[in-house]
Order: C-alpha cells, then sequence, then structure tokens
C-alpha cells in the first residue's frame, strides 16, 4: 500500500491511495482517519475516499497545522484493522512550490 499527499503543507490536500486489489475485497467502503501523535487536541477526522481505478483512491483532507500527521487507511468497515502513514507538514507560507511526498508506512 502506498499513500501520496499533494502539496504537502498546512491546508487542503490530496491524498492518493494504492491499495493491492487482493486487500480491496475487505475494504468497502475506503475511508482514511487523520490524527496528529503531537496535538492531540485536533481529535481524529475521518475523510471518506473516491475510487479512481482499481486500487486507487483520492481524498481530500484539511491539515489544519504543520507538524507530524497519522493517515489511517481503514481495511476493515469497524476501523480496528488499518494502514498507518505519517507526514511531516510545513507551514503553509513556508512552501514555495508543491512537491510530492511518498508517506513514511508504518
Amino acid at each position: 500500500m502506498e499513500a501520496h499527499a499533494y502539496p504537502l503543507r498546512s491546508g487542503e490536500v490530496d491524498v492518493y491511495l494504492e491499495i493491492d486489489p487482493a486487500a480491496i475485497g475487505k475494504v468497502a467502503p475506503v475511508k482514511v482517519d487523520l490524527a496528529s501523535p503531537t496535538k492531540p487536541i485536533h481529535g481524529i477526522t475521518r475523510f471518506p475516499t473516491r475510487q479512481t481505478g482499481p486500487g486507487q483512491y483520492v481524498t481530500v483532507v484539511e491539515l489544519p497545522m504543520e507538524g507530524r500527521w497519522n493517515l489511517y487507511v481503514n481495511l476493515n468497515a469497524d476501523g480496528t484493522d488499518a494502514a498507518e502513514f505519517e507526514f511531516e507538514v510545513m507551514r503553509a507560507d513556508s512552501v514555495t512550490r508543491a512537491y510530492d511526498s511518498a508517506a513514511h508506512v508504518h
């Protein structure tokens, strides 16, 4: 499984997911949870995804601030089986161009 975020900054961010089609049978519909391990006051926010092709999904998440963020791709309906990705987010005003960043899988 892979996750890519464009642009990786605070604000609205497009997240593209690639999930092994063999895992798709147990994933319907795909949803992602966003949480900050360093700022728990933000809680956990759930975002729906849209399928764009076999094993390919996209979602738009709102990153309220810079820092470390964890994105959990739920692999079953109740969220007890999830793949975790970690992103380090820069301040929106410190980014001079959009760039691709592959997440670190945990």
